[in-house]
């Protein structure tokens, strides 16, 4: 019964979790529809929907006061505006990506994102490469070089995603929340400069002006941006970290797929190259979780 139990929670565990990559992955198809409205005033709106629909998903759960509860902890609340800053910025830099025809180089940034996990950990919380993470680390530095050479550009968005989702998530690591909870209080914090870019871009872009599929499509950011997130929750709690860890660059895959083949974005020899080394430092960190897993148990 224990093992059925067991095998039970690890099946809806790895169906969470990769559920959440896959819809991670395809997302900038969403985007993509709302090409017409400007990256920053879609961003106020995933603010503005994303934490009415947490605020609704906590009064039809009872859960407003536990929210109250959190609201007392200074040091909690100072932490969550942090994150909120952090995961709105990535949430800017993304659209913004997806927008300008950088959706190559968007999944660029969440193959390396793991990396510089590492790298913050490393300064911030005494933790340490091995061998292998270290080769990793070098052969993808190697790649983002060769892009900046060969193709006259830093990967500004790629590096970009990877630092604040990084970030965002070693401040998250300070402050005992759940997911739920941690969004709210995120997207309160960017609320108000959400709204105040509302009223200063409605000359060009009015909500209200928006036709019903526009509309529809706003309002969908909301429960979009907030569902994956929980069913990672899910994921985390019953999988173990190197699991979660592999199941992640599926994310990154779809979305590299997607601006081959959906947005025709041109893949030349040189970012060849470029994805050449950073999938080779990808399999390499994948490999010593493996291995570290293994020779951990």
């Amino acid at each position: 019964m224990n093992k059925a139990l067991l095998h039970n929670q690890g099946f809806i565990g790895f169906s969470a979790t990769l559920a959440s990559f896959l819809f991670w992955g395809i997302i900038p198809i969403y985007w993509e529809k709302l090409f017409d409205i400007p990256p920053t005033l879609l961003t106020s709106y995933r603010v503005i929907f994303s934490f009415l629909f947490v605020l609704l998903a906590a009064a039809l759960l009872g859960q407003l006061k536990e929210l109250l509860q959190i609201a007392k902890d200074k040091s909690a609340i100072l932490l969550l505006t942090a994150c909120g800053i952090f995961i709105g910025l990535n949430w800017w830099f993304f659209i913004s990506a997806i927008a300008t025809a950088h959706v190559l180089e968007s999944s660029l940034g969440y193959y390396i994102n793991p990396l510089m996990n590492a790298v913050i950990g490393v300064i911030f919380f005494r933790e340490y490469l091995s061998a292998l993470q270290k080769l990793a680390a070098f052969l993808m530095l190697v790649g983002v070089c060769y892009m900046a050479l060969n193709l006259g550009e830093v990967p500004i968005y790629g590096l970009a995603l990877a630092s604040t989702f990084a970030i965002y998530g070693a401040l998250h690591k300070l402050v005992k929340v759940n997911v739920m909870h941690g969004m709210f209080f995120e997207t309160l914090a960017l609320l108000l400069p959400a709204i105040l870019s509302f009223f200063i871009i409605h000359e060009r872009n009015n909500f209200f002006e928006e036709t019903l599929a526009a509309k529809s499509l706003i309002i969908l950011a909301g429960p979009i941006t907030i569902l994956p997130l929980i069913g990672y929750a899910m994921g985390v709690k019953r999988l173990r970290l190197i699991t979660v860890g592999v199941l992640q660059y599926s994310s990154p895959t779809v979305t590299f797929l997607l601006g081959i083949f959906f947005f025709k974005e041109p893949f030349s020899f040189h970012l060849f190259v470029v994805f050449f080394f950073i999938w080779l430092g990808v399999i390499l960190y994948a490999a010593d979780g493996i291995i570290r897993s293994r020779t951990s148990v």
